[in-house]
């Protein structure tokens, strides 16, 4: 199941209007969200120009755009969703966030009933070493909060600067706010 198929999948689970898209990057998920006539709140610092979140998708009647360090969004809202959307996230962000304070924010960011849906690169993963790597043992925090609906470890062709084609081993999610 690729991301797309995960996003559906958790669409297609509950009723879901509002949705809030951490690391938004190009805002193609914020997009398919949006197309199933979601309310979305897409947040990325947009640092990085390959990866940012395109004008257009800015003006998008169901998408509001927040240019924010996903930390500080989280510290700032007070908004509940039904489903939080977190993809290629967690290994840019310091692991003391990531295994503290984080997954308590966005569970109580949830409605009830709210689903998580996410992922994050392996320590098998070679071309991420710069990066937070981890395994299910490090995000054991995750069940304080969650339940996990669905796990899936994948190994994933892709291809973009500066490496070009490569291999990711990544972890997705799903997870229901008990």
């Amino acid at each position: 199941m690729n991301q797309s198929e995960l996003i559906v999948k958790a669409l297609q689970g509950h009723k879901v209007s509002t949705v809030l898209d951490l690391w938004a990057g190009r805002g193609q998920d914020s997009l398919l969200c949006a197309s199933y006539g979601c309310k979305v709140d897409a947040v990325d610092a947009n640092k990085m120009k390959l990866w940012q979140f395109p004008s257009h998708l800015k003006q998008h009647p169901n998408i509001s755009f927040h240019e924010k360090m996903i930390h500080e969004y989280l510290q700032e809202n007070t908004k509940k969703y039904d489903l939080i959307m977190m993809f290629n996230a967690i290994n840019f962000l310091k692991p003391e966030y990531v295994q503290g304070k984080l997954f308590e924010l966005l569970s109580n960011m949830l409605n009830e009933k709210g689903t998580i849906v996410m992922n994050y690169f392996r320590k098998e993963d070679e071309t991420m070493k710069d990066t937070n790597l981890y395994d299910e043992e490090e995000l054991a925090v995750i069940d304080k909060y969650c339940s996990i609906e669905y796990s899936k470890y994948e190994v994933v062709d892709d291809q973009h600067p500066p490496m070009w084609f490569h291999q990711h081993h990544i972890q997705y999610l799903m997870l229901r706010k008990l």
